[in-house]
């Protein structure tokens, strides 16, 4: 009988053979593969033989061994609940700030009456950024003239110890040419005052 006239139990029937000894231990015969007794394959056999990968036309069916995408879930995952735990209450506030409140308006500044660092900004939420986030800055000026001011300070005792020691070379006069000389008018049993 040819192959192609064959039916499907005796195409798996015949697979199994082809590959030697497994064909018995599903209880196929050879008289099956060869098509005399087609009829008798059982049922389970033929589910046996396609559960376990001997259907088909191209031989055993592997078990193909794939990455996991588990950490990419894991991380998408994490992308969507941080993007929602921040993304929605930024954009409820950009909404809100937009809706409710607006842009400043340039106007005219009343005499007597000096504006705050962070009325000078347009939009609400930089402004409100600017407030309680930002270091004011005329404080900030005045802290960086502070560090200016210490540093020349540190500048000029250098300096002038620089020219104390110059000079004391130069004249001649110093620690070196002093000896201490007793008090003779000292009693020893005092302390020094």
């Amino acid at each position: 009988m040819a192959v192609s006239t064959m039916s499907n139990s005796a195409k798996v029937a015949a697979k199994l053979m082809q590959l030697g000894s497994s064909g018995a231990r599903y209880g196929i015969s050879k008289s099956i593969s060869s098509g005399q007794g087609a009829g008798l394959l059982k049922i389970n056999t033929i589910r046996q033989a396609i559960s376990r990968g001997y259907a088909g036309d191209h031989g055993k069916r592997f078990f193909d061994v794939r990455p996991s995408n588990y950490q990419s879930q894991v991380f998408w995952e994490y992308v969507a609940y941080y993007a929602s735990l921040w993304g929605i209450p930024a954009i409820l506030i950009v909404i809100g700030s937009n809706a409710f409140i607006g842009d400043a308006e340039l106007t005219e500044i009343p005499e007597g009456y000096e504006p705050k660092n962070y009325e000078y900004y347009k939009h609400p939420i930089t402004r409100s950024l600017a407030r309680y986030f930002e270091p004011n800055p005329q404080a900030h000026y005045e802290k960086t003239l502070a560090v200016f001011a210490h540093e020349s300070e540190r500048k000029q005792w250098v300096l002038d110890e620089m020219k104390v020691k110059h000079l004391m070379l130069r004249r001649g006069d110093g620690p070196w040419f002093y000896e201490p000389t007793p008090n003779p008018d000292r009693d020893d049993d005092k302390p020094y005052v």
